[in-house]
């Protein structure tokens, strides 16, 4: 008995094969990580320490 692909697995293509490549694959997590340990901007803090002000406020 051969099992049937629902119609999601069809359509799903597999990678392409430049994305297997360590070198492809290490830049992309050095870039994320990277950008993760970025420190917070202290405008964005700001704004985030407001919202909570606020919303402690409605509740």
């Amino acid at each position: 008995m051969t099992k049937k692909k629902s119609p999601a697995r069809q359509n799903r293509k597999s990678p392409s094969p430049w994305m297997k490549e360590p070198p492809v694959g290490e830049a992309l997590r050095k870039a994320y990580r990277d950008v993760a340990e970025e420190p917070v901007p202290e405008r964005l803090q700001d704004l985030i320490r407001r919202l909570r002000e606020q919303e402690r406020k409605a509740d």
